[in-house]
């Protein structure tokens, strides 16, 4: 049985579909969350801040055996726990989402009307991901948008799409002879999904 830390962001309830996955194969996995939303994201979590993980880390380090991190954020602000993990000869991964390690100007080159508001300025990206990429030498990527940005940084980057548990989802196939389609858009940030877009184009639909 291994002991996975996942941390210390839960985007999309990642942390808590992978643990569930991982401890239903018998290993315990578990993700430490700094980062709150209205979602109110639960299973398989331990909502915390870096306080508390700067004042366990000595404790969690040696306690797992694999540090799964998310969002380019680890045990410590700065990064400190990095070189400490290394030298337990503990498994490390980072999982970049997008917005933490989209880059503006490559962003645009294959889509003009990307929206990088959310991301950091480059210079800051590349910082944090040489900083990263020192000690975690494997990195994951959702799609391969994302693998563009991070390649040149780690040894190996690995593409994994984003997890789902499909038994907890039964599905409802439409009727071929519907005249009028249902459109859901259930965007966690209308701004920047581009909600406005979407309602625009379905009243000139509806027309």
């Amino acid at each position: 049985m291994m002991k996975i830390f996942h941390g210390t962001v839960e985007i999309a309830g990642q942390m808590g579909i992978l643990s569930d996955a991982l401890q239903k194969k018998g290993h315990y996995s578990i993700g430490y969350n700094t980062y709150f939303s209205y979602l109110g994201y639960e299973d398989y979590l331990i909502n915390t801040n870096f306080d508390y993980l700067s004042e366990k880390q000595e404790e969690l380090i040696e306690y797992f055996d694999i540090f799964h991190f998310h969002y380019a954020k680890t045990l410590n602000p700065s990064f400190e726990d990095l070189p400490l993990i290394q030298k337990k000869h503990k498994k490390m991964l980072m999982h970049h989402w997008g917005n933490d390690v989209r880059f503006h100007d490559k962003a645009k080159v294959n889509n003009p009307y990307v929206n990088t508001w959310d991301s950091p300025p480059n210079d800051v990206i590349d910082q944090v991901l040489t900083k990263l990429s020192a000690h975690i030498k494997e990195a994951i990527v959702q799609d391969y948008e994302v693998y563009e940005y991070v390649k040149d940084y780690y040894d190996k980057v690995h593409v994994v799409p984003i997890a789902i548990n499909l038994s907890q989802f039964t599905p409802r196939f439409p009727q071929v002879t519907k005249e009028k389609p249902l459109i859901l858009h259930a965007p966690t940030n209308p701004y920047f999904k581009g909600t406005a877009f979407i309602e625009n184009v379905i009243e000139e639909l509806k027309e």
